[in-house]
């Protein structure tokens, strides 16, 4: 698992906390942001950042491009440490996607699932929105000006990235190859959800980038959902105050009463 997560810095290895918290990035994103969160969970929450292929210090790894594989890896990697405490997973945009299918995957497989989801600014799985999405042309037979015209539509890039053409150039490989995965997804709901965690769900109150049906998420999991709209877009979360609504919200969750 070392070669996928970031530790926050001096946690001890020793079994002291009582959770595992993974957090997966979203298309084209890297570890900053969930870093600078973790200091400000309590000792009991053990917090591991997710670094993909193709970015920060795995920049030279080629990115994954289909998401059945990466879910696969992750489970043969992780799966020793989810099996020896509770473990709960966060993710945003396409790390909510993969946050889905992995705890699905696990129950699936391992019979064995997360304490809680949480997820933020995804479409559902099961929407017909998402569905509309696979209809799309395949991003790998889009041409550059294609490209950049999906990511201003889609509205999960940075602007000052989009704005600075030589930075641009270093991301665009990492986040075509992230939206690939994506690409051909969305699928039937089953007869009888898969999971039965509780999901809480946090979304951008003026996120107008997609219409991410979130009524659809009310489906994925047999257990309780709760969503937490908080001002702000896509990004709603890079805001100080949201990032510490959620910080908090996560930790009461995890944390035993």
């Amino acid at each position: 698992m070392d070669k996928w997560v970031c530790r926050r810095r001096g946690q001890q290895q020793t079994g002291d906390s009582s959770c595992r918290l993974f957090f997966f990035p979203w298309g084209g994103g890297g570890t900053g942001l969930y870093n600078s969160w973790a200091k400000f969970f309590p000792e009991s929450i053990e917090v591991n950042v997710v670094c993909l292929p193709g970015r920060e210090f795995r920049f030279k790894e080629t990115p994954y491009t289909n998401l059945d594989v990466l879910i696969a890896d992750l489970c043969k990697d992780f799966l020793p440490s989810l099996q020896e405490k509770p473990f709960a997973f966060f993710g945003h945009s396409l790390g909510a996607i993969i946050s889905f299918e992995l705890a699905c995957y696990l129950k699936t497989h391992h019979n064995i699932e997360p304490a809680c989801l949480f997820l933020s600014g995804a479409t559902g799985p099961y929407s017909k929105v998402r569905q509309e999405m696979v209809s799309d042309k395949p991003v790998d037979q889009l041409t550059e000006e294609e490209f950049l015209q999906k990511l201003e539509k889609l509205g999960g890039t940075p602007k000052d990235v989009l704005a600075q053409p030589n930075l641009l150039k270093l991301f665009i490989p990492c986040i075509k190859a992230d939206l690939m995965m994506l690409q051909h997804y969305g699928k039937e709901a089953p007869a009888v959800p898969i999971i039965s965690c509780p999901v809480n769900f946090f979304e951008g109150a003026e996120d107008t980038s997609r219409d991410h049906d979130i009524e659809s998420w009310k489906t994925v999991s047999s257990g309780p959902f709760n969503i937490q709209y908080l001002p702000g877009g896509h990004f709603y979360l890079q805001q100080r105050d949201n990032a510490g609504k959620m910080i908090k919200s996560m930790a009461e969750a995890l944390t035993p009463s």
